[in-house]
This record gives structure tokens, sequence and C-alpha cells, in this order.
């Protein structure tokens, strides 16, 4: 399904391939007589891998220490700090016991609401928002 050739294109089609020229031909055999890579060609592609492997080594990054099983144990200072806990999570632990949600709130003592102008502490907060959920039954 080819469309039908225009009168250029037809003209076109009518003209032979040109040959190859004689100093075509004469580029083409220096070239492939020329010799190979010569000692400039590889200390330059030596000197490009060399710096390459230096980046490399500079770049990678430094193993971890090894820790013993002991040590990987204990908490670390590092640790990041826990995230706060949940609604559901105080509510659980008021299931429980009132000294559990202490101890809960204690655990996080920062936890702080802005509340009209006003810092509430974390246990301030819980009781705010159960008070409410208690509310909506």
């Amino acid at each position: 399904m080819s469309e039908p050739l225009d009168p250029l294109e037809r003209e076109l089609a009518g003209f032979p391939p040109r040959g190859v020229s004689p100093e075509l031909r004469q580029r083409i055999g220096e070239r492939l007589r020329a010799p190979g890579w010569t000692w400039r060609h590889w200390a330059a592609v030596l000197g490009t891998a060399a710096a390459a492997g230096i980046v490399v080594l500079l770049a990678w990054p430094a193993p971890e220490p090894r820790t013993s099983p002991d040590s990987r144990s204990r908490a670390s200072t590092n640790d990041p700090p826990l995230p706060p806990p949940t609604l559901a999570a105080y509510r659980r632990a008021f299931d429980r016991s009132p000294d559990a949600l202490e101890e809960l709130l204690r655990q996080h003592p920062t936890l702080a609401l802005r509340e009209g102008g006003e810092e509430l502490r974390a246990g301030q907060r819980f009781n705010l928002l159960f008070l409410e959920s208690l509310g909506d039954r």
C-alpha cells in the first residue's frame, strides 16, 4: 500500500547512483593503513581510568564499624525518639488502669497543644480529648 510517486520522486528514481571517487578510495586506504593506537592514546586511557578509580575510592562510603551482639542490644543515645502515642493508645492504657495511663503520659511529657493561647501538657491534652470523645457517645 504505497502511494504513487510524485513527479520529483519519479525523476530522482531515474538517476543512477554515483560511484565512489578515487579521492575517497585513497582516504579510506590511508586510514586503513594508518597504525592503531599510539602510546599517547594508551597513556590517556590509563590516566583517565586511574583518575576515575581514585574518584570512586574517595566517594565510596566508609564501612560501618562492627559491633558486638551485646552492644546492639543496649539502647543507644543516638536512637530516634519514639513517635507520640495515638489517642487509641491512651484509651487502651486508661482501660487497663489509671496507673498505666500515668506511665504512658510520663513517657511523653513534652506533648503540648495550644488551646486558647495556653499551652497544655500531655495529660491535660489527653483529658480534653478523652472527655470530648465521651461527650460524643
